[in-house]
């Protein structure tokens, strides 16, 4: 659910989180379910995936 939700509205709920503001406050602000948000912010907590480019380590550089 969460990745209906754009960018910056994700930055806003991580904002709003961190100084404070309480799920139930952010979802009615944003006019979004209350899971979407927690959604969000649980997957702040998760590790991100690294990508790396194929064969891009392997280049020689001489």
């Amino acid at each position: 659910m969460s990745s209906e939700i754009s960018a910056y509205k994700r930055d806003m709920i991580m904002h709003w989180h961190h100084t404070g503001y309480s799920v139930d406050e952010t979802a009615c602000l944003l006019k979004l379910p209350h899971q979407a948000v927690i959604d969000v912010i649980n997957h702040e907590h998760t590790p991100a995936d690294t990508i790396h480019p194929v064969g891009a380590q392997d280049v020689p550089l001489f």
